[in-house]
């Protein structure tokens, strides 16, 4: 065996290992959400306590107090926590479904994904190959065959699943060669060889790729086997037609074996719900495109009759167009299947990648979110982010619907929390520029985060909820927060001015502020509980009676003082806008996102088109 065959699979490996990985898309876009804040904050801090204090003459503990209250609603404390304990929490349940989590990201990026590929054989079918007949050329008896395949098998001491299958049926046959050198059977090549002490030399491998222009000869005997969903092997003898690894010459055709391998019972279900789902599977094969596509065929893969043969795709060639309009390659090299994946991407897709053998390290590396089977190499499991423990692909509709639930739990729940940014945020702006202090203290604060955001958005993060998960996690979360966020807004600012205006004291003003930020935040969460199952209105329900109960009974606590007749009255005429305000603000919003959607689809057709043309 030559160094560089023996070297293949650490240096697949360590090419795998220096492409690094990005965080997911959720994490980048927290990281950058804390890092605005944090730069934020400061000038926003001296600002307004210098106005309050030097300016507004408040006192030194108002000041400061309110000032903190501006702060830390800005912050979205409890947040990172809460994501950091839903992907926990994911991360026991897939567990539970003999799933290995190797990285928290790619249960976001398994939630986004809209591209499938995965290999043929261990995966749709059951990857225990079963040889069905010999084929002998004309000449050669089939005895005669069958002893030179055993005595094959048992000098080149592969073990993979063809190997098992050819030891099977001819182990018993043959025996005795001591071969002096060996070229190992890879996926690049597609063959395997062995070099006898008399310099004959026997070669067992894929057909088209053995025997070269010789092929042409026995197109007729092979391709109906290939159309039948087999896979077909030739053993050929030669003399001088190997060097340094490779075939320099056309062998001779001894002849062919036939083997099969079954499908996957649950692989039909499996498929179907990814086609339900509006999943694209591609089958990304080393074995015979025809083949290939026949299996993909029965096993129910959409469009698997477009099919691409990767043996005759230039190395450069241009391949996004190609991976978007065929559902199965064969023939493809390592190399080819990592371009693939990567074609698939820049076209917008996001791609979760299946693979078991050192050949898909590459691919797996690269792909948004990578899964391998326990059954596979060590490499594979290695690189990968999920592992199969059973090696089950019926495991993976569960798997997608979990990592669905708890990104799409996490979007909805960062919405609360982003409401309280946004409107602390953006009457702190404000204010900065006018001559009124802020109208919250900590403790107010506090009581809307516990009770409005934090409790109700642990409970919901426990929801069931399987939509695909689509666009991106900050712009959806900012979208569905920005109602609630400014209907605050326009509360508070509106509550101050009037108030002031009213001769109000300021307790007073910042009670009846809090009160309306309760009632907008109640209205925010029965939004997002909408519609309404039993626990997501025991949910809503548990919260209204506990806000309402805290500020009756708890009021000093939370900085609440008694309202003057005056004060119930402001009160009351801006807590009734509240619904209609929300109902505007929810319109106007909806229509701007209507508009993203169409102008994103307008860009990937664009896209889509140019890519294809």
């Amino acid at each position: 065996m030559c160094i560089r065959d023996s070297c293949y699979a650490a240096r697949i490996t360590g090419e795998a290992r220096r492409r690094k990985r990005h965080r997911s898309e959720m994490m980048r876009a927290l990281d950058r959400l804390l890092r605005f804040i944090s730069i934020a904050i400061i000038p926003v801090f001296v600002i307004m306590f210098a106005k309050q204090y030097f300016f507004l003459h408040t006192g030194l503990e108002y000041a400061m107090s309110s000032t903190v209250a501006a702060i830390i609603g800005m912050i979205p404390e409890g947040l990172y926590l809460l994501v950091s304990v839903a992907l926990a929490v994911s991360v026991i349940s897939l567990a539970r479904s003999k799933t290995l989590v190797h990285e928290l990201s790619c249960i976001e990026n398994l939630a986004r994904v809209d591209t499938l590929c995965l290999d043929k054989t261990g995966t749709i079918t059951e990857g225990c190959m079963e040889v069905l007949e010999t084929i002998p050329v004309p000449g050669m008896e089939g005895g005669a065959l069958a002893e030179l395949l055993g005595s094959f098998t048992a000098a080149s001491g592969e073990d993979n699943a063809t190997a098992q299958a050819l030891r099977a049926r001819f182990g018993a046959l043959g025996g005795g060669w001591q071969p002096k050198a060996a070229v190992p059977f890879s996926s690049e090549r597609k063959w395997g060889a062995l070099v006898l002490k008399d310099g004959d030399e026997y070669i067992l491998g894929a057909p088209e790729i053995v025997l070269g222009g010789g092929y042409a000869a026995f197109r007729g005997t092979v391709e109906p086997q290939l159309a039948a969903g087999r896979r077909v092997l030739v053993l050929a003898r030669g003399h001088g037609v190997l060097e340094d690894g490779t075939l320099q010459h056309d062998p001779q055709a001894l002849g062919f074996v036939v083997l099969s391998d079954k499908i996957r019972a649950d692989a039909p279900a499996t498929l179907a719900y990814f086609k339900a789902q509006g999943v694209d599977v591609k089958v990304i094969s080393g074995d015979n495109a025809v083949s290939a596509a026949e299996v993909a065929r029965r096993a129910g893969v959409e469009g698997a009759e477009h099919y691409l043969d990767m043996s005759r795709v230039p190395e450069d060639a241009d391949l996004r167009g190609a991976a978007q309009a065929h559902a199965v390659f064969g023939r493809v090299t390592p190399q080819q299947k990592r371009v693939l994946i990567c074609a698939l991407k820049d076209t917008g897709r996001t791609v979760a990648m299946i693979g078991d053998g050192v050949n898909d390290v590459l691919a797996l590396k690269d792909a948004d979110c990578s899964i391998a089977m326990a059954a596979g190499s060590e490499a594979a499991q290695h690189v990968a982010q999920l592992v199969l423990l059973s090696s089950n692909f019926s495991a993976m509709p569960q798997i997608v619907k979990e990592g669905r639930r708890v990104i799409n739990n996490i979007e909805r729940s960062a919405t609360l929390f982003l409401v309280k940014n946004i409107f602390s945020f953006v009457v702190s702006l404000v204010l900065l520029f006018a001559a009124m202090p802020y109208p919250l203290v900590p403790a107010q604060i506090s009581l809307l985060s516990g009770l409005l955001i934090g409790v109700p958005s642990f409970l919901l993060t426990f929801e069931p909820s399987y939509g695909r998960v689509r666009g991106s996690f900050m712009r959806s979360v900012l979208l569905n927060a920005l109602p609630g966020g400014l209907v605050n807004v326009v509360n508070l600012l509106a509550v101050m001015w009037i108030g002031s205006g009213m001769g109000l004291p300021m307790e007073q003003i910042s009670t009846v502020c809090t009160l309306l930020a309760g009632t907008a935040g109640f209205m925010v969460l029965l939004f997002l509980c909408w519609p309404l199952s039993r626990w997501r209105f025991a949910i809503v329900a548990a919260m209204g009676v506990g806000f309402i109960g805290a500020c009756v009974l708890l009021g000093p606590l939370f900085g609440l003082f008694p309202l003057s007749g005056r004060a119930w009255t402001l009160l009351g005429v801006f807590a009734a806008a509240t619904p209609a305000l929300m109902c505007l603000f929810v319109f106007l919003v909806s229509r701007v996102k209507q508009r993203l959607r169409r102008s994103q689809r307008a860009k990937h057709a664009a896209g889509l088109s140019a890519t294809l043309s």
